[in-house]
């Protein structure tokens, strides 16, 4: 997140917007909600559950979302995923040859393409649980003017 946030503050643009996915991403305050909740259900508080904000949404969308709350312009271009993935395999020789990761890599592709979405149903039928806070909201609360820009950890 915190690398395709400085992407879009940066203005690149991106080519990634014939991107289909569904991802699940969870606010750090919904995480907080969901396990209070938890933790407060005597009958629950012991099983394992998966819990994420509903519904899931693509990386375009997170992309348009990241750059209304910061105040950029989503600069998303489509490109066919076949050629994403022949400069992923590129830049893995370049990595090889280079003997130090690069930004751009099968791994990092297969991230941005792929579905990674959980069903929470469980959850919310056992606790009656839902996310106090809407995704517009939670993504304004973490990528927003008022939010620090993220730094690259990697």
């Amino acid at each position: 997140m915190g690398r395709l946030e400085q992407l879009i503050r940066r203005g690149l643009p991106l080519p990634l917007g014939s991107v289909r996915n569904q991802r699940s991403v969870m606010y750090v305050g919904n995480l907080a909600s969901a396990v209070l909740a938890a933790l407060d259900d005597p009958v629950n508080r012991n099983r394992a559950f998966v819990v994420a904000d509903h519904p899931p949404c693509s990386t375009p969308t997170l992309i348009r979302a990241i750059a209304g709350a910061t105040g950029q312009r989503a600069r998303l271009f489509p490109c066919p995923a076949l050629v994403l993935r022949s400069i992923a395999r590129l830049g893995d020789l370049l990595q090889a040859m280079a003997r130090r990761p690069l930004p751009i890599s099968t791994y990092a592709i297969d991230r941005l393409l792929g579905s990674l979405a959980v069903d929470d149903r469980g959850f919310r039928s056992a606790l009656g649980w839902s996310p106090p806070i809407g995704f517009q909201e939670a993504v304004e609360r973490s990528f927003g003017v008022a939010a620090a820009p993220v730094e690259d950890r990697s």
